[in-house]
């Protein structure tokens, strides 16, 4: 298998040469390894190390590589099956809080699974993230039109956390205790000032 991913590299663009690569990292095919595929790619034209460097073993489908690599491509940060309580993993997460869900038809046609993703996304909402669910039509056929929905979503800053998404603590009506104190304790400017104003009062007052 090594070998034939070897190959691959020699015929496939670079993008889908690094489907391949980690569909067989995820799967275990053949025992297959980041660290073998180093050992293999050792001596090898640099573009065969620089795939392997975007090689990813957390990703589940093909076209879930495929968004991740034309995103970074981009500059923009994206996680790999990232752990959300009350959700599992999430396929992509951009930034802080913009979810990605590259939803392959084979594991979400049927009613179960529908249900599941609807369960998703209501606790994701609930915790405010945005989401936004791809399908195989949508990375494969209509890509630069979701890509500038995603490039539009960062350029509004909408991965990012805004102060009005984070709960505010209300205000303490208390007064520390060493406000409380320095009010009823006169300064020492505001003594000299009294004692001044009682001297002048006993000079001009009538025998």
């Amino acid at each position: 298998m090594p070998v034939i991913l070897q190959q691959s590299l020699e015929c496939l663009p670079d993008e889908m040469a690094i489907v391949l690569i980690d569909s067989a990292l995820h799967l275990k095919v053949d025992g297959v390894t980041l660290a073998s595929l180093g050992r293999l790619f050792e001596g090898l034209p640099a573009r065969y190390r620089s795939a392997l460097s975007r090689a990813d073993p957390e990703s589940e489908s093909g076209i879930e590589t495929l968004v991740r690599l034309r995103l970074r491509s981009l500059g923009i940060s994206v996680r790999t099956q990232v752990r959300h309580r009350g959700v599992g993993r999430v396929d992509l997460l951009v930034g802080d809080r913009l979810v990605i869900e590259v939803d392959g038809r084979e594991h979400h046609d049927s009613r179960e699974a529908f249900a599941s993703d609807r369960e998703r996304d209501l606790v994701l909402f609930r915790d405010g993230f945005d989401r936004l669910r791809l399908t195989y039509a949508h990375v494969m056929y209509r890509w630069p039109e979701i890509e500038g929905v995603i490039v539009e979503a960062v350029r509004r800053r909408r991965h990012r956390w805004r102060m009005s998404d984070r709960p505010v603590p209300a205000p303490s009506s208390a007064v520390p205790p060493s406000a409380t104190q320095a009010s009823a304790t006169p300064s020492t400017a505001q003594f000299r000032k009294k004692s001044a104003q009682f001297r002048n009062s006993e000079k001009g007052a009538t025998p």
